[in-house]
């Protein structure tokens, strides 16, 4: 089978797949459930609390992984956008007539909110929110419409949801393992409600996906190798009580460990 015949059956499987998805499988619960998670602005809260809780209650083992995992979706994100970049593909409701789209993607109500938005997560879009306010029917624009991104140099393949959620998914996975389930349950959710609503086709997911799972990996393993050396040096001093909380690091080097002599009788 020659290569572009192969490509030609993957691009049918993978629509395929997307109408399963966004046609399908559509019901009243997923309309509403979906887009209520797609948001990311409804993780913000939580996600604030958490990091407050962590900086001011965890040890200080647990402040330094929760402060690198923002490097880490910042280098997952930063990354997949120059993939997209140079992959160039449009999004399935921008060239597809039978795909469902869900308009309100994120809901950005008045201009302080999309001021807002623009300025911390995309950055690049704070030029055209300052230009369209000197358009006519500018000031009618209250939310992102997904038929738009394109306009706004954002591609479909592959997917930054799903790359910094699973990027975040395997990073914690890896440092706490009993977060794994619900770390992956979530990164699941939020991959499969970006088909659901139009915004990627399931291929975009996958590669988003594997990048982000490489991408969290890697970081905890450096992680990892780094707080190793340093404990390393740290003079020996008896071993700490175990933690059984769910954030309590389960990774080898980040364990209290044994004075060097002891004996295991």
């Amino acid at each position: 089978m020659s290569l572009s015949s192969w490509l030609e059956k993957l691009h049918r499987v993978d629509l395929a797949g997307f109408y399963l998805i966004n046609g399908s499988l559509r019901n009243a619960f997923f309309d509403t459930l979906m887009p209520f998670i797609t948001d990311k602005w409804n993780a913000a809260l939580p996600l604030a609390l958490l990091f407050l809780y962590v900086l001011l209650f965890r040890p200080k083992r647990d402040r330094i992984l929760v402060i690198a995992a923002l490097a880490v979706v910042l280098v997952a994100d930063a990354t997949t956008q120059i993939l997209k970049n140079l992959f160039h593909r449009i999004r399935p409701c921008d060239v597809l007539e039978k795909a469902i789209c869900w308009p309100p993607l994120a809901v950005h109500l008045g201009y302080a909110n999309r001021l807002a938005g623009a300025i911390l997560l995309y950055g690049k879009d704070l030029f055209q929110y300052v230009k369209d306010l000197f358009q006519p029917g500018g000031a009618a624009i209250t939310g992102i419409n997904l038929k738009g991104v394109v306009r706004h140099g954002s591609f479909s393949f592959p997917s930054n949801h799903a790359s910094n959620i699973f990027a975040l998914a395997a990073y914690f996975s890896y440092n706490y393992r009993r977060l794994a389930l619900p770390c992956f349950v979530a990164a699941f959710l939020v991959g499969y409600s970006r088909i659901y609503l139009g915004a990627h086709y399931p291929m975009d997911v996958l590669a988003g996906a594997a990048w982000g799972m490489f991408v969290g990996f890697f970081a905890a393993v450096v992680a990892e190798r780094l707080m190793r050396a340093r404990r390393a040096d740290d003079p020996i001093r008896p071993a700490e009580k175990q933690d059984s909380s769910p954030l309590t690091p389960t990774s080898s080097s980040l364990r209290p460990q044994r004075p060097r002599g002891w004996s295991h009788s």
